[in-house]
């Protein structure tokens, strides 16, 4: 009877090993993933087989939310946060600012629509990827810039993040930056579309190229006001800040994230292009920039919570453009 135990024990284990070996295969293939040494990919695979732990622990829980394999499973925490989530200029924003909460009084939602989706008016244009550059604050500027644009002209182009990193010297580039500074950048100078000054996921000399349009100037929304920030996404594509240096972000999958997958010290711009509050569980729409292959082809959900931070802290730090042609 013990031999028979042992030899299941074993099977078992050979079994689990087969199934790592073949995930671990179907990542790098996905993900084009080739390691300079055979030591570096015993690694990998090892941070792999700790990020697929953490996969099956939450989703054991059934929570409202999914994790799953992302273009970031082979990397340790702390890696992911350092390539991908490290925005100096907005933490340290954040972290100075002194703006008072402004809660919304006893307001109804009655006049905002129960539901507003700009990637169903073309308004939002294909999900873009950084790559490990700290520039999320220039794709979540041209990002509202392209809404606004396509909600006056009714064509939808995509603005160049790489100009505002090259060009915009009140940001940072790769180090970080803010979307309202980017705005005033703008304001003043114009932005091409991205076919004219392509992407390059590195800091490089400004280039003079056309310039399609510029802005007027841009809205603050109110801080911590559910109500304004709901008003505000109804008229346009949001530039906001959330905090995204979590292992859930790392691994996020699907479904709504709540108050429990992250905190609200805020170190990423995404762009909210959305909402639905059909029901209690409602939720925003937010566009990243890792590409499509990570969340809801390139999505969060983030889920409403009232007045407030907000989930991740997307109702702290928000604003968006206006253009008149």
């Amino acid at each position: 009877m013990q031999c028979v135990f042992i030899l299941l024990f074993v099977v078992a284990l050979a079994t689990e090993e087969l199934t790592l070996e073949g995930q671990f295969s179907a990542f790098k293939s996905q993900f084009q993933r080739v390691y300079a040494s055979e030591a570096e990919e015993k690694y990998r695979k090892g941070v792999f087989q700790r990020n697929l732990e953490i996969i099956k622990e939450h989703n054991a829980k059934q929570d409202s939310y999914t994790l799953g394999v992302t273009p970031f499973s082979d990397l340790t925490l702390e890696e992911f946060q350092e390539k991908f989530v490290f925005n100096r200029v907005l933490m340290q924003q954040h972290a100075s600012s002194g703006k008072a909460t402004t809660p919304s009084t006893a307001r109804t939602l009655s006049g905002i629509p129960t539901s507003v989706d700009w990637r169903e008016k073309h308004a939002v244009s294909s999900v873009k990827n950084q790559q490990s550059c700290g520039s999320c604050w220039a794709f979540s500027t041209v990002g509202s810039i392209e809404g606004a644009y396509a909600i006056k002209t009714g064509q939808l182009l995509s603005f160049s993040p790489q100009y505002l990193m090259d060009c915009d010297h009140g940001d940072s580039g790769c180090q970080g930056g803010l979307m309202t500074n980017a705005f005033e950048f703008v304001m003043s100078n114009g932005v091409p579309t991205e076919e004219s000054y392509p992407y390059r996921g590195v800091e490089g000399s400004c280039k003079k190229v056309e310039l399609v349009t510029s802005i007027l100037g841009y809205y603050d929304v109110p801080e911590s006001n559910e109500y304004e920030m709901l008003k505000a996404i109804s008229k346009n594509p949001v530039a906001v800040a959330i905090e995204a240096d979590t292992a859930v972000f790392q691994n996020y999958k699907s479904g709504v994230i709540k108050s429990s997958g992250c905190g609200t010290n805020l170190n990423h711009g995404v762009l909210a292009v959305g909402y639905d509050r059909t029901d209690e569980s409602g939720y925003y729409i937010v566009k990243n920039s890792w590409g499509s292959a990570w969340g809801e082809n390139g999505y969060v959900r983030l889920g409403l919570s009232g007045d407030g931070p907000g989930v991740c802290g997307i109702q702290l730090m928000a604003s968006y453009p206006f253009i008149d042609l």
